[in-house]
């Protein structure tokens, strides 16, 4: 059996780790395993503790290798935070053939022309992704490819990243592990490609993924990308606010958000409350359940406040058909669904990943991981890396330039 795609999410708390096969004779895709453990060393996306981080990602992925008895070097890794942007780009070329069909040589290098805005020696772009095109000046279209013209343009998305960060990343995969980074992608654009349907892509639609340390925003109307942003807030937020109101440990206000929270308060009983020493011997006290949802919901609201101030600021009127998508750690807190659709006046639900493969064909260990929000990100990380390897066979075929093209020609369609 060839090598699996390994993907690697290092989230504030959690680091996971997935094994997936793709099998050319079946042509399906299989998760041959799925592991998570504790993060130690990062914050908010952010390397804080090399060694501890080194170590967490060396012990996880040595742990994947004994399960799935299959060698692997190569790692495809998310990277999220406040040190990323998201700038619009244009670029174009002429069409090279005499009889002015256009072909993927003429994507790449017009693809390759959009990325030449110049960035600070700090800064590193970490993808170029295309949104459409134009032909002589007519458009927008999806793919240009076999259609005839003198000039194509392309409108794409440059994403870069503070280098000190994406250094650092790289180092813990590599430092302790010996494994090496085959890539390092930007978070909002991977759950898109497990949870969104075409329909919902193309009607238009908000997806959050609230993880622990962050929230991403993403927002695709007709097939094209108008926002991707990092937010500085998420799950651990609503933790440490419990601890605080509380005056409890993080780690029992943890065990209090999971097992016991709620996403609006007015559904919960003020007669309803939680005994602490059933949780921890150590500690004492009567907890009103409906305090604790008065928490969860205040920083909930704050996080929907600042989405809708991001839309505004895009100039994105929040509107959409397809209504709003909910992934991440944070999609888990019951009620959530109703307290975004009051928030941010729109349909919404839970995102699962229905892209990965044809839902009749998950095996029993891959609906668990599949149907869950937490791992979204992760599934859209091996599609992404499934795509990346085909696109790798199919140019090295067809184009001669794919060495410089294969890390910035990557459409966040299918």
């Amino acid at each position: 059996m060839k090598s699996p795609i390994i993907a690697l999410d290092l989230g504030t708390q959690n680091a996971r780790a997935i094994a997936v096969s793709f099998d050319e004779k079946i042509r399906t895709p299989r998760i041959l395993e799925c592991l998570t453990s504790k993060t130690s060393g990062l914050r908010k996306g952010i390397i804080v503790d090399l060694e501890e981080a080194s170590m967490t990602i060396a012990n996880l992925l040595s742990e994947l290798q004994r399960e799935i008895k299959i060698p692997f070097k190569k790692i495809y890794i998310n990277i999220t935070g406040e040190g990323i942007s998201v700038k619009p780009s244009r670029g174009a070329t002429a069409v090279a053939r005499a009889d002015n069909e256009i072909t993927q040589s003429d994507i790449a290098r017009a693809v390759e022309s959009s990325r030449t805005i110049g960035f600070p020696m700090n800064r590193s772009l970490l993808h170029v992704v295309p949104i459409e095109f134009y032909v002589d000046g007519v458009g927008p279209i999806r793919d240009p490819v076999g259609m005839s013209g003198i000039r194509l343009e392309v409108e794409s998305l440059l994403v870069d990243c503070f280098s000190p960060i994406l250094k650092n990343i790289t180092k813990a995969v590599e430092g302790l592990s010996g494994y090496q980074v085959e890539e390092v992608v930007y978070n909002p654009l991977l759950s898109l490609r497990s949870v969104l349907s075409k329909n919902q892509k193309e009607l238009g639609v908000l997806l959050l993924d609230i993880g622990a340390g962050t929230t991403d925003i993403l927002v695709v109307c007709e097939d094209k990308i108008l926002l991707a942003k990092t937010l500085p807030i998420g799950g651990i937020h609503i933790t440490n606010d419990i601890a605080v109101a509380l005056k409890i440990p993080p780690e029992i206000a943890e065990v209090l958000k999971i097992h016991f929270g709620w996403a609006k308060a007015k559904e919960v009983s003020k007669k309803e409350t939680i005994d602490l020493s059933e949780i921890d011997s150590k500690i004492e006290g009567i907890v009103s359940k409906r305090f604790l949802a008065e928490i969860i919901q205040a920083r909930l609201e704050e996080i929907f406040d600042l989405v809708l101030e991001s839309l505004k600021e895009a100039k994105i009127e929040p509107k959409f058909p397809a209504g709003i998508v909910l992934v991440g750690g944070g999609a888990k807190i019951p009620a959530i669904v109703d307290l975004a659709k009051e928030n941010l006046r729109m349909s919404a639900q839970i995102g699962r990943s229905i892209n990965f493969s044809s839902e009749s064909l998950w095996e029993e260990k891959e609906k668990e991981i599949l149907n869950n929000p937490n791992y979204a990100n992760l599934i859209g990380l091996t599609l992404w890396a499934s795509e990346d390897q085909k696109k790798f066979k199919s140019f090295k075929r067809k184009v001669g330039v794919l060495n410089k093209i294969k890390n910035i020609f990557k459409p966040f369609l299918p």
